[in-house]
């Protein structure tokens, strides 16, 4: 049996972690179901059912509830540390740093968005399919949009497959990241964590948006360049766009790790 690793133990870490906090997720989704349905119910009220959703609007749809779910989803999982209680509970689990941590990634950045993309479908499905049905207007696009398969249909479908393949990607890493940031900062600030790690975050906002230009990298751009194949950055901006969009998660997902052992070993 490793110290850092064991397959048995981590399975027992996950099965009382899921029999502790089921209800609390089952009730998390439907929270999450009931501003999804009331918000098409305020549509309906607005437009009526002559309302049009496009692939495109289904797809800023999807992408917006599952970054907003996402973040507020990784903040309620380290929700134990704000607890002295619950966080010793927490700590004195029988399984090492590493586990806990490979836990909260798989929890948080892979099972909630997939969790996530099954119940836009539930929803979404049925009800643009009854839109379609009953709305007066026959519109070109009665599509309904399938998370990570459908692309945007036109003359352009290649270079439009492409730019929508880079646009998911984009979004993903950057809810990843997102998670791994507010997650680390629920871990890492004992007293006031939320107003500490948004202070944090928006300072690093400003500071990005500051440096960027000022030394001539324009990152925006370069991933620009990807997703619609336009301007010619240089190979150092293509190389900084990179290890922004894949290094930047792995780093915050990486200082998790680090904050979750400093916090049993404190």
């Amino acid at each position: 049996m490793s110290a850092i690793f064991d397959a048995s133990r981590w399975g027992r870490l996950l099965r009382s972690h899921w029999a502790e906090n089921r209800r609390s997720y089952a009730w998390f989704a439907g929270i999450a179901a009931m501003a999804d349905v009331t918000l098409f119910g305020l549509v309906f009220l607005i437009e009526g059912w002559n309302v049009t959703f496009t692939l495109e609007s289904q797809r800023v749809w999807f992408y917006s509830g599952l970054f907003i779910t996402g973040v507020i989803f990784a903040w309620r999982y380290g929700e134990p540390f704000s607890h002295v209680g619950a966080t010793l509970l927490s700590l004195m689990r029988p399984a090492s740093a590493f586990e806990k941590w490979l836990m909260a990634v798989l929890w948080v950045a892979i099972l909630f968005p997939l969790a996530y993309t099954v119940l836009f479908i539930l929803i979404h499905w049925p009800t643009i399919a009854l839109n379609n049905l009953l709305r007066e207007s026959l519109a070109q696009e009665r599509h309904f949009f399938f998370p990570f398969l459908d692309a945007p249909h036109s003359t352009w479908y290649a270079r439009d497959q492409m730019e929508s393949r880079a646009l998911e990607w984009i979004s993903l890493l950057a809810l990843t990241a997102a998670q791994a940031f507010f997650l680390g900062g629920r871990y890492y600030f004992k007293k006031l964590p939320f107003i500490k790690t948004a202070a944090f975050g928006f300072l690093i906002f400003i500071v990005a948006f500051v440096i960027f230009p000022v030394s001539e990298i324009h990152l925006f751009s370069a991933v620009n360049y990807w997703m619609h194949l336009e301007w010619s950055p240089s190979i150092l901006e293509m190389t900084v766009a990179g290890l922004c969009l894949i290094g930047i998660p792995f780093l915050l997902w990486v200082a998790v790790y680090y904050h979750l052992r400093d916090r049993e070993v404190s």
